[in-house]
């Protein structure tokens, strides 16, 4: 037995020795293998990237504040600067449109399992716009609430209109209202629009209640 294990030790030098094929075939090997590694590593990758392309997607059913981060997310791809608040579990956000002249938006961000948007959550936004005149030092700021409202249905069941006495207090306090589903369609198709969100922008501005964003989105206005 020692003798066996003693010519095995001896014979160690015969590993070292490839006949051409062999040499040949062994790298081969190594080839494929580093191939294999690269496949895999830039599988990972595609498939991470292919996860962060859903993220238009959190629009329309997240709540709290995975909500308000993806629409911050919109609104910047959207062309407005962003800044976020946060206010214990709650964020919202301040957005400047920059151009000949400064604009600031209050943004009230709700994410809600329910049908409608109430009445109350058209009064905490106008109270975000009182905070925002006074942090921001001028009193041209206009009010905006982004509502994924009835975020557990199918988005072809949800209803775009807000009901009477929201709608009333929207206009009577300057906000607008705009769903979250058309955020989605805008940022998802339109973004490197600029004639389109310049539009979108100054409609957003001047107008108060619920803005129907697709009304804005036509054919013959997504030139650049």
């Amino acid at each position: 037995m020692t003798s066996e294990v003693s010519t095995r030790s001896a014979l160690t030098w015969i590993a070292t020795i490839l006949t051409p094929d062999e040499d040949r075939l062994r790298k081969e090997v190594v080839r494929l293998q580093s191939s294999i590694d690269s496949l895999h590593a830039r599988q990972h990758e595609l498939s991470r990237r292919a996860d962060e392309a859903r993220w238009q997607i959190d629009l329309l059913h997240q709540t709290g504040t995975p909500f308000a981060r993806c629409a911050s997310r919109a609104l910047r791809a959207l062309g407005l600067d962003i800044e976020e608040l946060f206010h214990g579990v709650k964020t919202d956000a301040i957005a400047t449109l920059r151009g000949s002249e400064r604009r600031f938006f209050a943004i009230e961000y709700k994410g809600l399992e329910r049908s409608a948007i109430d009445v109350q959550g058209i009064r905490q936004a106008n109270e975000w716009v009182e905070r925002t005149k006074i942090s921001k030092g001028t009193p041209k700021v206009k009010g905006v609430l982004i509502a994924n409202s009835s975020r557990l249905h199918p988005v072809d069941r949800r209803s775009g209109a807000l009901p009477h006495d929201v709608e009333q207090t929207a206009r009577v306090l300057e906000i607008a209202v705009i769903r979250a589903e058309e955020l989605y369609e805008l940022v998802l198709y339109h973004q490197s629009s600029k004639r389109l969100l310049s539009q979108v922008w100054k409609k957003v501005w001047s107008s108060s209640g619920y803005i129907n964003l697709k009304v804005l989105v036509t054919p013959d206005s997504s030139g650049s």
